[in-house]
């Protein structure tokens, strides 16, 4: 694995706060020196406010480029200038040092010899003492630039290291499996177990991750090698478990389904030539796909529809799922710039603004977090229905999309495609030959998502899938779900439009419109709301964020209640 870029994302808070002390330093000596200045000009005054005046610009100039998430900051030049700054001050004080010496020692000899006035003494010790305090300041303003120098001569060393690194690395499948310590634990979730925590907790869990081994499952794993048009081969899991494991995590069902398959946690890893990298991991407690996908020459990224845990018994969230992402963003080296949600979910709960504030602390810039421009609708609806306080979930999101939106990631261009049917607000996004649908429309041999929440539209998701489906047949249609029928135990994140041309149970070729409608309504009628709905629908139209403290501290979930009437 490469090394992680050594940019200003892991500029350590506590060298500007340095940079900050060494600023106020600098002037307290400008200004301690500049009474040195009016009894005499000697050349250790002159040259000691240089170094303090060329410390205090590098030292703004450094802080700043931190604080206000500056991306014009090399790691080279902040080196040669502390280097420059290290001669100034050890120049600084070595004469400052004589100076300061000879009026000591000879200052007092001269006045007796020449029996000067006591004023005259008084202001000869002053200017003694004047001249140890600058002494002083001057040797704690050298040790400052020492230790930066020898912080951003270690940073630039890595950071010219890291250039030498090649960007045309194979990459392969891999796998994660839960890591289970033998104590008990409220979630067995994607990337490790999470202890429990109520909601109104500010302290989350870390998660730990570790591939799988032969002891952690029987499983027999076959990977498949499919050449695709640029003539790279593309590795594809498509394991098949064929024993049941002894793991705990892996037998967790969705509470869709009657089947109770053994599932693991999966992450596929695929780079091919000038496409996008895409790292997918698969949520086993709600059989969600997360996706991170970067730009691998510019290491830029996006997330797309990540999970925050969320245990409904014990009412208590977990950052497992994040964290994983996390973990392989900055393992990477990525700078994620945006955070994007195909819409508001009703299966699970969003982990958005917990990423973004984790990252906005660990990079340069803070990832924006962007939905399809109709979630207003859907936040007014759900924020009246839930007593949610509109100003929770106005500036929620930091950018709407609207169809047909361009967007940059790094060097690639990303395109916004809207996909109504499942929510109104429903956004896909195309990147290279993929595009993110979401729950528009499902792998294979599940077919399509349900169209029966407020705003859905059978017909929307009929139009929707044909939109897909006319895009070309080598494009990729990465899922927001994959519920693996029987006979499949292994989840998918995606399949081409070709396959979904001749195969999807729902939406193939000759596939009417009143047909799939008919089909689609009368399937929604038998399905149950889906077990998280109100938990998720609540921090979902909040862009992640959890509900503001009660009266009581707390925070709280509402669950409307249905009664009979007596």
């Amino acid at each position: 694995m490469a090394s992680s870029r050594p940019d200003l994302a892991q500029y350590p808070t506590g060298f500007t706060i340095l940079r900050i002390f060494q600023a106020v330093l600098s002037i307290i000596t400008i200004v301690v020196t500049s009474f040195t200045i009016n009894a005499v000009v000697l050349p250790a005054n002159c040259l000691l406010i240089v170094a303090s005046s060329a410390t205090l610009l590098v030292s703004l100039w450094g802080a700043f480029a931190h604080l206000s998430f500056s991306r014009l900051f090399s790691f080279r030049a902040a080196f040669a200038l502390d280097g420059v700054l290290a001669l100034l001050w050890g120049a600084s004080i070595a004469v400052l040092g004589a100076q300061t010496a000879v009026i000591w020692i000879h200052g007092s000899d001269y006045c007796e010899t020449n029996k000067c006035p006591a004023n005259l003494m008084v202001v000869s010790r002053f200017y003694a003492y004047v001249f140890a305090i600058c002494f002083g300041l001057g040797v704690i303003g050298l040790i400052f630039s020492i230790v930066t120098l020898i912080f951003h001569g270690v940073a630039s060393c890595r950071q010219h290291k890291y250039n030498q690194i090649g960007t045309n690395k194979e990459a392969k499948p891999i796998d994660i499996a839960p890591k289970h310590p033998q104590d008990s634990t409220v979630y067995q979730g994607a990337a490790g177990y999470q202890k429990a925590l109520p909601c109104c907790s500010s302290t989350l869990a870390r998660s730990i991750t570790r591939p799988f081994s032969s002891k952690a499952t029987q499983s027999q794993r076959i990977i498949d090698s499919t050449t695709i048009s640029s003539g790279v081969k593309l590795s594809r899991l498509i394991s098949s478990l064929t024993t049941k494991s002894n793991h705990p995590a892996l037998s967790r069902t969705h509470p869709a389904q009657n089947t109770t398959p053994t599932r693991a946690y999966f992450a596929t890893h695929t780079r091919i030539m000038s496409e996008p990298t895409i790292h997918s991991l698969f949520e086993t407690a709600t059989s969600t796909w997360q996706y991170i996908v970067a730009d691998p020459i510019t290491k830029h990224a996006v997330i797309i529809d990540p999970v925050l845990d969320y245990d409904p018994v014990k009412i208590a969230v977990s950052t497992g799922s994040a964290d994983a992402i996390i973990k392989i963003v900055k393992d990477e080296g990525y700078q994620v710039d945006i955070i994007l949600e195909t819409h508001a979910h009703a299966d699970h709960l969003t982990a958005a603004s917990y990423i973004q504030s984790v990252l906005a602390r660990s990079q340069s810039v803070k990832p924006a977090i962007g939905i399809g421009s109709r979630i207003k609708q859907v936040q007014h609806l759900f924020g009246e229905k839930y007593g949610i306080a509109s100003q929770e979930y106005e500036t929620a999101f930091d950018k709407l999309w609207e169809d047909n939106d361009e967007f940059a990631i790094g060097n690639l261009t990303a395109r916004t495609v809207h996909l109504p049917g499942h929510t109104p607000d429903h956004m896909g996004y195309r990147i290279g030959n993929n595009v993110f649908v979401g729950d528009s429309i499902f792998n294979v041999d599940v077919g399509s998502a349900r169209a029966d929440f407020p705003g859905g539209s059978a017909e929307d998701i009929f139009k929707s899938g044909r939109k897909l489906l006319s895009l070309p047949e080598d494009t990729k249609i990465w899922v927001g779900h994959d519920y693996p029928p029987e006979g499949r135990d292994a989840p998918l994140p995606f399949a081409t439009v070709a396959e979904h041309k001749k195969n999807n149970k729902h939406l193939k070729d000759g596939t009417q419109e009143n047909e799939f409608v008919e089909m689609r309504r009368k399937r929604d009628a038998t399905l149950a709301a889906p077990r998280l709905i109100h938990p998720s629908l609540q921090v979902n139209i909040r862009g992640g964020q959890l509900p503001a403290p009660s009266t009581s501290g707390s925070r709280m979930f509402h669950l409307p209640l249905v009664t009979p009437t007596w």
